[in-house]
């Protein structure tokens, strides 16, 4: 299982450090970034979902859901 990078934040800025320290973009809205960055973790998630594991009715509910969205 791969572990996301943690991410460090300057406080009184909100710009984001790498490990050597070096800012890379200004952060405005760190609630919003946080919820984005969970819903990106999350797609990259379903993206390497292993769907064997899931029974035929379940798979059917849940392309009920996604044919909503395609």
């Amino acid at each position: 299982m791969r572990h996301a990078k943690k991410k460090r934040f300057f406080k009184n800025t909100l710009r984001e450090v790498n490990g050597a320290g070096e800012s890379s973009f200004i952060i405005l809205d760190i609630e919003k970034y946080k919820k984005d960055k969970y819903y990106d973790n999350l797609a990259d998630k379903l993206k390497k979902f292993t769907w064997n594991a899931i029974k035929r009715e379940d798979l059917d509910k849940i392309t009920e859901i996604i044919r909503n969205y395609i």
